[in-house]
């Protein structure tokens, strides 16, 4: 699910949606309010525990697992990879 939502994140085409959604400033006014009132990651949080319930797990994940390609290091300095994405939609 967060996929398919940080794809909304990245500048989506707005003035491209399907014609029986309302005008796309209207969408987007939305979009924009329920993220920085945080409604997309408890939405997230909410489903994903409910799946976890259904599934007979714990809430919480107890474990996690990192990608080795998002810790390479790299020779090229600054901020990069997924900390510079999100970092866009934090400040």
């Amino acid at each position: 699910m967060f996929a398919s939502l940080s794809s909304l994140l990245r500048k989506p085409p707005w003035r491209m949606l399907p014609h029986d959604f309302p005008p796309w400033k209207t969408v987007y006014h939305y979009f924009r309010q329920w993220r920085l009132l945080g409604i997309w990651e408890r939405m997230n949080k909410a489903l994903r525990i409910a799946l976890r319930k259904s599934a007979g797990r714990e809430e919480e994940p107890s474990a996690a697992i990192v990608d080795s390609q998002s810790v390479k290091t790299t020779e090229t300095k600054g901020i990069r990879g997924y900390v510079r994405f999100a970092q866009q939609f934090t400040s």
